[in-house]
């Protein structure tokens, strides 16, 4: 890890730190590595004096990390904020709220899908986010796109991310018999909060596209720290355990050798200079 690197790990702990401790342990097991290569890339694409827009950005662990590496960026978030609550993984909006604001982050709360447009002028942003959301939209993600699209100045990067449909990990749930999504009692609860679809890595490609976007990069990235880690936290025989761990480490090999089979697309593209 070289040393910029290291300075991202380390601002990141200190977040953390903020955070409840029932939230810690999700924040440096499981999201860790996807928040520093976030984090990561957003820098590599952005001015010392950028204004960022995260747009579904939950509890904004990516804005909180940027505002302490650099005091000089503009940084807003949006995010409709009905799925955080006690119960989240990812802590209640009640408790990340004022950490937002303390730490000069422009917050607003709206719903894209009720209220389609964002709040913001025609090219107000040097860099917009989006992980982690198109999934959770009950429709297609043009309209927001479009509207990323409007805010973001010209020549200047989205950064998109989501789960991969079509990953290895889905496949072996599909052949298991089991749906790729989400467990069927949570779908048949009054809320639901989780994917309503996914895309493969050439739908990723195809909705830019159809935005309006160019030069787009994508990167299928794997997480296999998730998967050691809730191993780790089951428990069962030393059998059963070493078995398990032989699969996990098996798809960890497929997914180096095959980049189409990893669980998260990340997609970097420009708003055509026009």
């Amino acid at each position: 890890m070289n040393q910029k690197n290291q300075t991202i790990a380390k601002v990141y702990e200190d977040v953390v730190s903020l955070f409840p401790s029932e939230v810690q342990e999700t924040l440096l097991f499981a999201n860790k590595g996807k928040h520093l290569y976030e984090v990561s890339q957003i820098i590599q694409r952005c001015s010392e004096t950028a204004k960022i827009l995260d747009c579904g950005g939950g509890v904004g662990v990516n804005l909180l990390v940027l505002s302490r590496l650099n005091p000089k960026y503009q940084l807003c978030l949006i995010d409709r904020f009905e799925e955080y609550t006690t119960d989240n993984i990812m802590g209640d909006c009640k408790s990340a709220l004022p950490l937002l604001s303390s730490s000069n982050i422009n917050v607003v709360k709206q719903d894209f899908v009720k209220k389609p447009r964002l709040p913001y002028e025609d090219e107000s942003f040097d860099i917009v986010t989006s992980f982690d959301v198109m999934e959770h939209l009950p429709t297609h993600p043009i309209k927001q796109l479009r509207e990323i699209y409007r805010v973001l100045k010209k020549n200047r990067y989205i950064c998109l991310g989501g789960p991969n449909a079509i990953s290895l990990v889905k496949r072996q749930g599909l052949l298991m018999g089991k749906h790729p999504y989400i467990p069927f009692n949570l779908w048949c609860q009054d809320k639901y909060f989780s994917h309503y679809r996914e895309y493969s890595p050439q739908e990723y490609l195809r909705l830019l596209e159809m935005t309006g976007f160019e030069d787009i990069h994508i990167e299928l990235k794997s997480s296999p720290r998730i998967a050691i880690h809730n191993l780790k936290r089951k428990q069962g025989n030393y059998f059963t355990f070493l078995l398990a761990g032989l699969a996990i480490r098996t798809s960890m090999l497929i997914e180096a050798l095959v980049p189409n089979l990893r669980n998260s697309v990340y997609c970097f593209a420009k708003h055509p200079d026009k």
